[in-house]
């Protein structure tokens, strides 16, 4: 079974796949924006089409625990709601040799 570490350490995964979005200098700042620290609010323009969906440029190459390259792009690039399908990770190579680990 997997635990509240492994849970965390999948989301840290996700989050580094899908951080080819770009953070903006001119973001609102946090204090008036009504949320807390690591959140970094910004407006709509954030997400005005660019170059390649959302982004300047598609997401790296050769991505870690077998992630698709495509899944990863349609998720950071061309996606305002959902992610990929449940149970994606699970065929992802992200858990191998990780049991029981902190």
């Amino acid at each position: 079974m997997i635990g509240n570490s492994s849970s965390v350490l999948w989301m840290m995964a996700f989050m580094f796949l899908a951080g080819s979005l770009v953070v903006l200098l001119t973001m609102v700042p946090t204090a008036e924006a009504g949320c807390t620290e690591p959140c970094v609010p910004g407006s709509e323009d954030i997400m005005k089409p660019k170059a390649h969906g959302s982004s300047e440029k598609p997401v790296q190459e050769n991505l870690r625990w077998g992630c698709d390259w495509d899944t990863a792009d349609r998720i950071s690039n061309y996606n305002r709601h959902y992610a990929e399908y449940s149970g994606y990770w699970e065929r992802t190579s992200f858990f191998v040799g990780r049991e029981g680990t902190n």
